[in-house]
């Protein structure tokens, strides 16, 4: 059985997830769409990401995620064992 591909991963204008505003809100809409939404928020949240949007929210959003539950954002020295890992191909892909 083929995992599923994340969006992103096939798009073709990856620069969208890391760029300005505009960009961001483009992205975040492909997001919502993606099979993987869940499992890349997860990952964002759990590592955490600081860059561009994951998981359809950005750094700022995924920041009030984590405050609103009374944890504090992890340092990268804390980080988690990633949810998302690249295959053979290069394509991010569920784990868990």
């Amino acid at each position: 059985m083929r995992r599923p591909r994340a969006l992103c991963a096939t798009h073709p204008e990856p620069d969208l997830w890391f760029s300005g505003s505009k960009s961001q809100e483009r992205a975040a809409l492909i997001c919502r769409r993606c099979p993987l939404r869940p499992a890349c928020l997860a990952h964002a949240v759990e590592r955490p990401e600081v860059w561009g949007v994951w998981g359809g929210t950005t750094e700022e959003q995924r920041r009030a995620l984590v405050e609103g539950t009374g944890r504090r954002f992890v340092e990268p020295a804390e980080r988690a064992t990633p949810v998302l890992r690249r295959d053979r191909d290069g394509d991010l892909v569920a784990v868990r």
